[in-house]
Parts: C-alpha cells; sequence; structure tokens
C-alpha cells in the first residue's frame, strides 16, 4: 500500500476494510479493495499485540527481561520488567537452557530425558516389554521447555524470591533405572565412538532404522556389522565416505 500524496509516508500497517478473492489456475487470491493506514502504536493501544518473553537477565538472583507484546509476528512495542507468574517461569527456562542457572544441569536433565524417551519409544513399537510398568513413571512429554516450565510452576515459582526455595534437584529427573540403563547401552545407544569417529545415533522407530550420524572425525569406508552394537529390530545406516551405507 502506497500513500495517497507524495509527501506522505507509506503506513506502517493497514486496515483492511475491503477485500475480494479470484482464482489464478488453481490458486486462490486475495485483493485489497479498501484499506486504510494506522500506526504500530495504534494496534498496540487497542490491545492486539500478544505479549512474549525476550531477551532474559540474571543478577543476583534477580530476573529481569524484555517484554515483546507481538502482533501478526511483528514487534509493536517492548519493555524490560522484573516478571512474575508464566513470564518468570519462561524467563527462568531460558536461564537454565543457556546455563545461567544451575549451569550443566540441563545438558544432565537432556541426556536422562532422552533415555527415557528413547525406551518409551521402543517399549511403544513393541521392539522390548516393559512388563513391570517401569517406563510408567519417567517424564513425559515430546520437548524439555514445556516439562521445565510445566515442573517450575509445580515448584511455586511466581516470583524470583522464589528461586532460592528451589535447588537443582528439584529440576532434575531420575536416571533411567535398571535393568532398562543397561540395556540401553549395550543395544540402543544415543552415540558411538569407532576409532577417531564419532557418530551421533538417531533411531526412526516407524521405520526399524538406526542412523549414524558423524558429528566428528571421518570414516572412509563402513566398519563390518559386529563391530557395532546389536541395535535389535533395526537395519542401521552409517556415514562413511561422505554417504550413507545400508549395513542390513
Amino acid at each position: 500500500l502506497r500513500a495517497s500524496r507524495p509527501e506522505e509516508k507509506e503506513p506502517e500497517a493497514i486496515v483492511v476494510l475491503g477485500l475480494r478473492s479470484f482464482r489464478e489456475g488453481t490458486r486462490l487470491r486475495l485483493s485489497v479493495t479498501l484499506a486504510s493506514g494506522i500506526a504500530l502504536a495504534a494496534l498496540d493501544a487497542h490491545g492486539l499485540a500478544t505479549p512474549r518473553v525476550g531477551a532474559v537477565a540474571l543478577s543476583k538472583r534477580r530476573v529481569t527481561c524484555e517484554i515483546e507484546h507481538v502482533y501478526a509476528g511483528r514487534v509493536l512495542r517492548t519493555e524490560t520488567c522484573r516478571p512474575e507468574g508464566s513470564e518468570l517461569r519462561e524467563a527462568t527456562a531460558q536461564l537454565l537452557e543457556r546455563g545461567s542457572l544451575f549451569s550443566g544441569l540441563v545438558k544432565e536433565l537432556e541426556e536422562r530425558w532422552e533415555a527415557w524417551t528413547l525406551a518409551r519409544r521402543l517399549a511403544g513399537a513393541r521392539l522390548v516389554e516393559d512388563p513391570e510398568g517401569i517406563l510408567e513413571a519417567g517424564p513425559r512429554g515430546a520437548e524439555l521447555r514445556p516439562w521445565l516450565v510445566e515442573r517450575l510452576e509445580t515448584l511455586g515459582l511466581e516470583s524470583d524470591e522464589d528461586l532460592a526455595l528451589i535447588d537443582r534437584e528439584d529440576l532434575m529427573v531420575p536416571h533411567l533405572p535398571e535393568p532398562w540403563a543397561s540395556r540401553l547401552e549395550r543395544d540402543y545407544p544415543r552415540a558411538l565412538t569407532l576409532g577417531s569417529a564419532r557418530f551421533r545415533v538417531r533411531y526412526e522407530v516407524g521405520r526399524r532404522r538406526v542412523l549414524l550420524e558423524l558429528e566428528s572425525g571421518g570414516l572412509k569406508k563402513p566398519p563390518p556389522r559386529s563391530y557395532l552394537p546389536r541395535f535389535p529390530g533395526f537395519k542401521v545406516s552409517i556415514q562413511a565416505g561422505g554417504t550413507f551405507v545400508e549395513l542390513g
């Protein structure tokens, strides 16, 4: 949308008053027939923006963050504050993830979380059995961040004074218990080292395939299958010589 007169600035946003739809081949297109310019500040003043947590800082156990007021993907306004409630829990999760609070906790938490998740996926695909229901006690969820935020809510984090009442173990999930831990380490590892080459192990449970993706070092040709863990129920593809080779 261009300004009506040359001396006018182009509007920051528009309010659509008229709209026409039409087809071009198989595509449906929309054309604005009548619109009026509006400033971003006016959109914010009408309460259309949704707040989200931006940059977060921690100093002497006091949390500050930028709250971005967003509409249609555009930041209309930013303010700095000491967050409370849900905004504080989201900010604290960010601090945990970048190591500003309880350094190293999230890395360890991710390792335990991945072990529980893999074990549950294997059991769900009937590749292994869990007759005693051990896996029912573990953490659930597809992603760690929502679990962290929910855990902080369960612990009663409402203001940053509450941070003093939370310790490292409050945010840690338990180790995968035996015999699961040993079985995964032996048959379904999540990382693998062959000589100077280190691999990340990715499980495509639905396709019954394991991908060994090279993280560091190099491997010119694939090793004999007997050099690798058993990976019961899976075919194995390993990255070697610049490509993936299936070992069966």
